[in-house]
């Protein structure tokens, strides 16, 4: 194990100095995975600090006699196998002085207490800096009642085994519910839910639940003898809700007691929305079922998102650690994915203080690397919703959002490496792997040729030919055939009865017989002028009167080919009318099917690159991949929908929202068309495949930056 130097040159600055464990400070004893750690409680501000058994070891020795350097020397002659370096020894001390866990005897010097409150003053500021759309207010401490024997009662009361089998029934009645209301429950949602009037509702219901679930944590704590000091609101992109600081659960020794503090917010939001969705089965529409809707989202799809997201450091977070006993899990994992790097970079060893062994690290790693990343999905998304959202000033707090969020933090963290002794120390090697390591990265991302491909869902349809359209107009008085016939060519389909076709051509065959009889008499009476006219209207009237004849005889709609019929859907019913130029339906053949898909006008790049290759596998025959093309593109992305099976709404990939006063839906960004020949006769009209569109390779660059530039300009440019 590689231990770093043992003696400090600041040393002697610490020697002589007396540490004292406060008065106030109650020590617990933790075990996590046959590890000890131990606890500390701070009874008059409710903060824990936990701290590993070798960093206890030193700590249970300030007791006001002994000097740092007598405690240091104690250990060195004891032969401490996890003797600390004097550097380490030293920032222990620091991190506990700073967090009152322990006092110095002697008048601290006024420099130090003057820049100790220049800290303390500006750490709201600094709070907002980091970050300007989520801030914590306190305003109240809750132990007045929150210790009392009421509150007692009714936390022993909701965190008992029969409130757990209550909110057990009461979950599974509403989950049989919600199975029987899916469809109106969820139909539309996303509109639903974000239209402007509902908008109102969620912003007025959210803080009442999250009221809820911050008294379920203060309650919970209560339950297991905690103490809650504290309770305020804190602004989360400037929607205000209530918080309660629970951290006094970590003093808690049970690691079922803790997991059940941080899942108490969860377990109490998902008993609401359970109410809440048997109660909106059993309520007419209006204001109160708007409100039953508004607490089901964000009962359900908020809880589970967010607080119940181990990814974020809510809820969900603190119940892993506690379930899976890494304390620390976030901290310790970056920990060792910042040691991994510098190895890699060659720093020189550093004192080893994880003590879990090779799984117990992958698994943090892991986490730390998955939380990274998510985090860093969660600020850019924020920052798009500002920028969405907030008018005027929403770039500007982007900007902050991003550079605060990322990339100072990291910037800080890189600077104070780079300024470290141990770069110093080995300056060169360093620089010169990060610099490698930089130039393989840019090769990679800049120069080194990838697959490239662009993958859709599409629809297996029929071509346009086999649709069969209706060439008169009239009521249906009979349909011929069923779903799924098989017909021949000149088969009939639908009966029609032109009636007003039927009233026009009476009409013209009155008007021509009454100017043939007038033809007759100017010929009679010689008046060759007046008989040429007539001649040539009764010409225009027999036109007229033929293709009359022609629409009225089409009244009998028939096969234009053969193949097996398919109704529209909705299929007209007897008694209704059809116009002319009406689809009907279809004549379908599997030699005239081709996939029907919709790309995303972002895919145009991709596109005009060029198409190497064309395949598609579908979900019944998972284990056949098969040849496509050649593909046809509408060559201007459109809104409307090319198939309403591929909207969202009906079960296809294309997101959708209503067009404004009708019952039609559009795309809610622009979509190229493209048609595909395939092989398709043994799918089924209608399924939904994976079409893979293969395109010529290239590296990695081009598609991050050039979609990137554009995401920029349509949020920063001009308009």
């Amino acid at each position: 194990m590689a231990r770093a130097q043992l003696l400090s040159q600041d040393w002697y600055r610490v020697a002589e100095l007396r540490p004292r464990l406060r008065a106030q400070i109650d020590v617990a004893l933790h075990e996590y995975l046959g590890t000890r750690w131990y606890v500390l409680l701070d009874q008059a501000s409710g903060k824990t600090h936990r701290l590993a058994e070798a960093a206890w070891a030193v700590v249970r020795r300030f007791d006001g006699q002994r000097s740092l350097d007598d405690i240091w020397t104690q250990l060195a002659r004891d032969n401490d196998p996890d003797l600390p370096p004097q550097d380490e020894f030293i920032e222990l001390m620091s991190r506990l002085y700073d967090s009152g866990i322990v006092s110095v005897e002697g008048i601290p010097k006024a420099e130090k207490l003057a820049s100790s409150q220049r800290k303390k003053a500006l750490a709201p500021l600094k709070a907002l800096l980091k970050s300007p759309v989520s801030q914590k207010i306190p305003l109240y401490n809750p132990s007045a009642w929150l210790d009392g024997p009421a509150a007692g009662r009714v936390a022993r009361a909701l965190f008992s085994p029969l409130a757990l089998l209550l909110l057990v029934i009461l979950m599974g009645r509403a989950g049989l519910e919600l199975i029987r209301q899916w469809e109106p429950l969820t139909g539309n949602l996303a509109d639903r839910a974000l239209a402007p009037n509902n908008l109102i509702i969620l912003i007025c219901v959210y803080p009442v639940v999250k009221l809820v679930h911050e008294l379920a944590h203060a309650l919970a704590v209560r339950r297991f003898d905690g103490h809650v000091t504290e309770t305020g609101i804190m602004f989360l992109i400037f929607v205000p809700m209530p918080y309660v600081d629970a951290s006094a659960a970590n003093y808690f020794r049970a690691h079922g007691s803790r997991a059940i503090v941080a899942l108490a917010g969860i377990l109490a939001e998902l008993g609401i929305g359970a109410a809440a969705i048997l109660l909106w089965a059993d309520t007419e529409p209006g204001l109160v079922r708007a409100v039953l809707f508004n607490v089901i989202i964000i009962c359900t799809i908020s809880t589970l998102f967010f607080n119940g997201n181990p990814l974020l450091r809510f809820d969900a977070y603190y119940a892993l650690a506690d379930i899976t006993q890494t304390p620390n899990l976030g901290n310790r994992g970056q920990q060792l994915l910042g040691a991994w790097f510098k190895r890699l970079f060659g720093y020189p060893p550093e004192p080893e203080t994880e003590t879990a062994g090779s799984s117990g690290r992958f698994y943090m790693m892991s986490y730390a690397a998955a939380a990274f990343c998510y985090r860093v999905f969660v600020t850019f998304s924020i920052a798009a919703i500002v920028t969405d959202k907030v008018p005027y000033i929403g770039q500007v707090l982007a900007i902050w959002i991003v550079m605060a969020g990322l990339i100072w933090p990291n910037a800080q963290a890189a600077w104070k490496n780079l300024r470290s002794p141990a770069f110093t120390q080995r300056k060169r090697r360093i620089t010169i792997r990060l610099l490698a390591t930089i130039a393989a990265l840019v090769a990679l991302i800049f120069f080194v040729p990838l697959p490239s491909s662009t993958t859709v869902r599409a629809l297996v349809a029929s071509g346009e030919e086999a649709a069969v359209y209706s060439g008169s107009e009239g009521f249906i008085t009979e349909r011929l055939v069923t779903e799924g016939d098989v017909v021949e060519e000149g088969d009939a389909i639908l009966r029609l009865r032109p009636e007003r076709l039927e009233t026009e051509g009476d009409s013209l065959t009155a008007r021509f017989d009454a100017r043939e009889a007038e033809l007759r008499i100017a010929r009679a009476q010689g008046n060759l002028t007046l008989a040429g006219a007539i001649a040539e209207e009764l010409r225009a009237l027999e036109a007229a009167r033929n293709q009359n004849a022609a629409r009225v005889a089409a009244a009998l709609v028939t096969s234009p080919r053969a193949g097996v019929w398919v109704w529209d859907d909705p299929a007209p019913q007897e008694g209704s009318l059809i116009l002319r130029g009406s689809r009907i339906g279809l004549v379908d053949r599997p030699d005239s099917r081709e996939l029907l898909a919709m790309i995303p006008e972002g895919a145009d790049r991709k596109l005009a690159r060029g198409i190497e290759d064309i395949s598609f596998i579908a979900p019944s025959r998972a284990d056949q991949v098969l040849t496509a093309g050649p593909m046809r593109i509408m060559p201007n992305a459109s809104r409307t929908l090319m198939d309403e099976r591929l909207a969202d709404r009906f079960g296809g990939p294309v997101l959708t929202e209503p067009i404004p006063d009708t019952d039609q839906y559009q795309a809610t960004s622009p979509y190229f068309w493209i048609e595909v020949e395939a092989p398709l006769d043994q799918f089924a009209l209608g399924e939904l495949v994976h079409l893979k569109i293969s395109h010529p390779w290239e590296p990695l660059a081009p598609r991050i930056v050039q979609p990137l530039i554009r995401e920029v300009l349509r949020r920063f440019g001009p308009g």
